[in-house]
């Protein structure tokens, strides 16, 4: 029989779910800070904060690398979209002022028709660009379309590859942050163990260290999550939602290269000022919908003031059931 106290509750609670992990180290974290001038407790927050901040730094980094495949995903699907509802007929309808439909050569250019073109894998779908591109090089009189196929097969198996490296290193993200998860479970379960040492006469004391009710989520009906992400141009002011429930929590990371200003408004076009929270390249806040002083109606922007660079953010807003 397991015996309970042998098991790692921040491990177990926290599975599956790198956003609970955020929130439980923020939360213990921030209660070992408020306590440091306890001897005992700044060796706790002295040995937490290096594994603390890697987590953040790995979580930072698993939002960026998720928008950039996300992103690199859309461009190789617009342009398959592209192929498959415009190009793959246009093409088809310059061959066949040359070669009408059933002649040798249309169908040595075309065996199965445009299928190949429209349907199939992406891979496949790539390749028979390229191979359509190879046999029009044996037609002098399409000389000009073997350039745009050519010219769309380049462009699109370099966005192909970039989406397939993208993946590789989302892949490479998620494990890290895994191992920074498990790394900060460990540092909790040792530290709660410390803490059993320290208040042996006051164990209700350790209440003061855990948001015990974060642990129990999984045994409760889950939360409502809502994930935005998205860019914002140079000079440019975007709108991410309007209105959250008081209670919500937000999680705001910066997963581009400049500084973003994220601010409450009235306006969905209104940029924000000094007065909004600005974040660097990489960081990730938490914090409380009712933070600001009218989540349930106001609008939520982000702005970013770099004259040249495009900026990029994702924000997760979690609201108990």
């Amino acid at each position: 029989m397991e015996w309970h106290y042998l098991e790692n509750q921040f491990d177990n609670a926290t599975v599956g779910s790198y956003r609970l992990m955020l929130t439980v180290t923020n939360d213990h974290y921030a209660k070992l800070l408020a306590q440091q001038a306890d001897p005992d407790i700044l060796i706790l927050l002295n040995r937490t904060t290096p594994v603390h901040d890697l987590y953040l730094q790995r979580y930072s980094n698993w939002k960026s690398e998720q928008a950039f495949y996300k992103g690199a995903t859309q461009t190789v699907d617009a342009m398959l979209d592209s192929l498959s509802a415009t190009l793959a007929r246009q093409w088809d309808t310059n061959i066949m002022v040359q070669y009408d439909k059933g002649t040798v050569e249309h169908t040595t250019l075309l065996p199965s028709g445009r299928e190949p073109l429209q349907q199939g894998t992406k891979d496949e779908r790539i390749a028979a660009v390229k191979t359509l591109g190879d046999s029009l090089g044996s037609y002098a009189p399409l000389a000009a379309l073997k350039g745009t196929v050519d010219g769309f097969y380049t462009t699109i198996k370099a966005a192909r590859d970039a989406q397939q490296a993208r993946e590789q290193t989302s892949a490479q993200a998620s494990t890290d942050l895994e191992a920074a998860r498990k790394d900060i479970a460990v540092m909790m379960y040792r530290n709660l163990g410390s803490l059993m040492d320290k208040f042996g006469l006051t164990p209700d004391t350790i209440f003061n260290y855990f948001e015990v009710s974060l642990l129990q989520q999984h045994a409760s009906k889950p939360p409502i999550e809502e994930e935005y992400s998205g860019t914002v141009e140079p000079l440019s002011t975007v709108n991410i939602l309007q209105g959250m429930a008081a209670n919500a929590t937000i999680i705001i990371t910066n997963t581009g290269t400049v500084p973003l200003t994220f601010c409450e408004s009235t306006d969905a076009n209104l940029a924000c000022g000094v007065d909004g929270l600005t974040l660097a390249p990489g960081a990730v806040i938490e914090g409380k919908a009712s933070d600001f002083s009218n989540p349930t109606s106001s609008f939520f922007n982000v702005t970013n003031t770099d004259p040249a660079i495009a900026g990029s953010y994702n924000m997760e807003v979690i609201t108990p059931a």
